[in-house]
């Protein structure tokens, strides 16, 4: 490290600026956010900056699993419910068991 380094060994900068949102500068990006620094993302493409703010909403650990989704239309998704045999009928949906709602009581 330099001698001109504001960064302190062990310490997180205050921010960061980072050229490229894409799947690697968009992680770097994530897991900044995440450890509550300040990011600055520059990226030619416009839906870099959306791409990294739905993989934090979404809770995915890697912007590349958000970005796998982020070419899904609607009739893609579609397509594979029929796949999985969803169906529009909500005699369907999953009902949890008296177990599994007293673990998710107990959280």
């Amino acid at each position: 490290m330099s001698e001109t380094s504001k960064c302190v060994p062990g310490k997180l900068p205050r921010a960061v600026a980072l050229l490229g949102g894409g799947v690697i500068g968009g992680g770097w990006a994530a897991r900044f956010i995440i450890n509550g620094v300040n990011v600055r993302l520059y990226d030619h493409a416009p839906a870099a900056v959306e791409r990294v703010q739905k993989s934090l909403w979404l809770g995915h650990a890697q912007v590349a699993t958000t970005h796998r989704y982020a070419a899904v239309d609607v009739e893609m998704m579609r397509r594979g419910l029929e796949k999985a045999g969803v169906s529009g009928d909500r005699s369907a949906r999953f009902r949890p068991n008296d177990t599994i709602l007293q673990l998710l009581a107990s959280i």
